[in-house]
């Protein structure tokens, strides 16, 4: 997907629509909320030397003098994970804030501000990268798109019956 839209959608938009900026609409898909292999994403995190280490992008917070640094190793001795944040996503207790590494990293603003694959191409060729709402497929073109092919085969069926 995302050689076609760098290699095709994108340079096709730009060259139909000189200096325009397109808006790019992708539906809540888990390939369209891929990663990049250099994310940060706090689960791919191992506290051990030993094994695979993630090869991800620097990382960045900023202090309270305003100044971007790059995140330190958490300290030593706590949990990679506890067993309240094991297999929970979103719904994780808003409370807990230093339970676990990976709570503690998922938290900060370079993590948090993670974008997809998708969406990083996109505001790169310096155009807009929306989603639709999650569960509202009415509100979703491609869905009515769709919608329409399908009634239009129908008719075209009943049509070569009779």
């Amino acid at each position: 997907m995302l050689d076609q839209l760098v290699h095709h959608a994108i340079p096709i938009f730009e060259i139909l629509h000189p200096g325009c900026v397109g808006v790019f609409c992708f539906d809540q898909s888990m390939n369209h909320n891929a990663m990049a292999a250099d994310a940060l994403i706090a689960v791919r995190m191992n506290l051990s030397p030993r094994g695979a280490q993630p090869k991800m992008r620097n990382g960045w917070y900023i202090n309270e003098n305003g100044k971007k640094l790059v995140h330190l190793m958490p300290e030593k001795g706590i949990r990679l994970m506890c067993e309240q944040c094991f297999g929970k996503q979103d719904d994780i207790d808003s409370e807990r804030l230093d339970c676990c590494a990976r709570r503690i990293m998922s938290l900060q603003p370079d993590f948090c501000e993670q974008r997809s694959i998708l969406e990083e191409a996109i505001i790169k060729a310096g155009h807009i990268f929306e989603r639709y709402p999650k569960f509202h497929c009415e509100c979703n073109f491609i869905e009515r798109y769709w919608g329409f092919a399908k009634r239009h085969q129908q008719v075209l069926n009943r049509r070569i019956k009779c």
